[in-house]
């Protein structure tokens, strides 16, 4: 056997149903709605994947105990990956318990194990009473030797973000190497927090930075060796503690910062645009974009609404004073300095920035005189349109030759009327020409290709009582799509998404 990965939890966690649904193809409102019997020892598969076996044991939460105690523990030996998955209504001193017994097997069985914590059935707490849990338990599991912990749901609301955490578990499963994924795109923000309250500190503690930053161990270790690395930050001993601080060069930086934007504002806590207002029913996949030069100096701000932007940030403020004073033609020129800066920590895409304390998504298209900032709603998947997105801006400076060079050589920032009202109907053409297309077959990538699986689940659901040789067809697609999507394939993720099509039009599914 290649790789093993094992599944272990109290009863009732929702173990099995995981497996089940990822590793089996079996159909999420199937497993909603009828309770699964307990399992009893353990259940084995060998799922392939890269051209390897990796072996899914599923443990029966109702003999942990033999797991945990006894010799049967000795089935950790030479695991890669353990999830522990946990209900999120359990109390937190069981859950952190259950996992400090965990600990001490795998440090005695299978030391290099890498542990992944799945809080299960989130759906079953108010959004509010979720973010203070999900606060509560990373700062319980922070110090421990835990590779990462997720949020997790089957129902169709957290569908899709579920399936992509299992599988950046599998990639990470099957991998050698650890890599900065896990940090992902937020990469640029943190460095500039990081830098931000080591300023604010002059001293700090790398354990002190990573409460204030919410990281884990892997986290904080790999934003502090890149900025020691491009000389930032470095080592200060201080009665013989190990304290982190600005070098001159990170002092400059942090400096050049601040006296541009108010960090304060946007670092001291977040702003949160509520759940409701991030569907596409209330804020649509493109709201707006600004007109900068290079400097970061607005030319023009196009709307769908005349104050959708702001109006959406400041209804997310929980600070009334900060939502009265937000300035929103700060927003290009901080992206400028942005550029300048992610150039020097080598980071040199910028495309789906996210701006910490607002939540909405955006995308950068620097031309040769001007930036171009879109913002989107945090779902839209941008990739497909980026193409059609950027010609039209290349022939609207085109056709504009003469207000743009003005607004260079003077600074003058009115634009006609006619181009303000062009531009605000292109921006509706472009909601409704994403709508239309984001599950056409041709604009599917990688990216939003994770959505595929709800859709064979859903497809599943309706066939399933009456066609039970597309019932095994829906369930071996969903088993391949995990391993296409494992190993990058897109060619076969569109093979397979012609095929869900087919059989959607073959049953009248919509």
């Amino acid at each position: 056997m290649g790789k093993k990965i094992i599944l272990i939890g109290p009863p009732a966690a929702g173990k099995t149903t995981i497996r089940k649904l990822f590793f089996e193809g079996e159909n999420s409102s199937k497993l909603l709605e009828y309770a699964l019997k307990p399992t009893y020892g353990e259940e084995s598969l060998i799922f392939r994947a890269l051209k390897e076996d990796i072996g899914i044991f599923d443990l029966a939460g109702q003999e942990n105990e033999r797991w945990l105690e006894s010799e049967d523990k000795s089935i950790f030996q030479n695991a890669k990956s353990i999830l522990v998955v946990v209900d999120i209504t359990d109390e937190l001193d069981k859950i952190v318990s259950f996992i400090d017994r965990l600990l001490e097997v795998k440090s005695e069985m299978s030391a290099s194990a890498n542990i992944f914590v799945l809080i299960h059935k989130i759906d079953l707490q108010t959004e509010y009473n979720l973010e203070h849990i999900k606060r509560q338990i990373k700062n319980q599991l922070k110090d421990k030797d835990i590779q990462k912990v997720f949020f997790t749901s089957i129902k169709e609301n957290y569908f899709t973000h579920t399936f992509s955490q299992i599988l950046e578990i599998m990639r990470f499963s099957l991998s050698d190497k650890i890599t900065s994924q896990l940090i992902g795109s937020e990469l640029l923000q943190t460095a500039i927090k990081t830098l931000y309250y080591i300023d604010n500190e002059v001293l700090v503690s790398r354990e002190d930075l990573q409460l204030k930053l919410n990281l884990t161990n892997q986290e904080i270790e790999l934003i502090l060796d890149h900025l020691i690395s491009k000389e930032f930050l470095k080592h200060s001993d201080v009665e013989e503690k190990d304290l982190l601080t600005l070098t001159s060069r990170g002092m400059d930086k942090i400096k050049s910062f601040s006296e541009k934007f108010h960090l304060d504002n946007l670092f001291q806590s977040d702003i949160i645009i509520k759940k409701s207002l991030t569907e596409y029913g209330t804020v649509p996949p493109f709201l707006g974009y600004f007109i900068s030069d290079r400097d970061g100096k607005t030319m023009a701000i196009i709307e769908l609404e005349d104050n959708l932007l702001t109006s959406i940030m400041k209804s997310t403020s929980q600070n009334e004073q900060r939502s009265q004073s937000f300035d929103i033609e700060l927003i290009p020129m901080f992206i400028s300095a942005l550029e300048k800066f992610s150039h020097e920590i080598n980071i040199k895409d910028l495309s789906d920035f996210s701006l910490s304390g607002i939540n909405l998504k955006m995308h950068i298209f620097n031309f040769d005189r001007f930036t171009i900032t879109l913002f989107l709603n945090p779902s839209t998947n941008i990739k497909p349109l980026e193409y059609f997105i950027k010609n039209h801006f290349i022939d609207l400076f085109n056709r504009y030759e003469e207000e743009f060079e003005l607004f260079i050589k003077h600074g003058s920032t009115s634009i006609r009327e006619s181009l303000k009202q062009e531009e605000e109907d292109w921006l509706e053409e472009l909601n409704q020409r994403y709508r239309k297309d984001q599950f056409n077959v041709d604009f599917i990538d990688l990216n939003n290709a994770k959505e595929l699986y709800g859709e064979m689940d859903r497809l599943q659901e309706k066939i399933e009582m009456h066609h039970s040789i597309e019932i095994k067809k829906v369930k071996t697609l969903k088993i391949n799509f995990i391993k296409v999507l494992l190993r990058n394939d897109l060619k076969a993720v569109k093979r397979i998404a012609k095929q869900i099509q087919d059989l959607k039009l073959k049953y009248h599914i919509g």
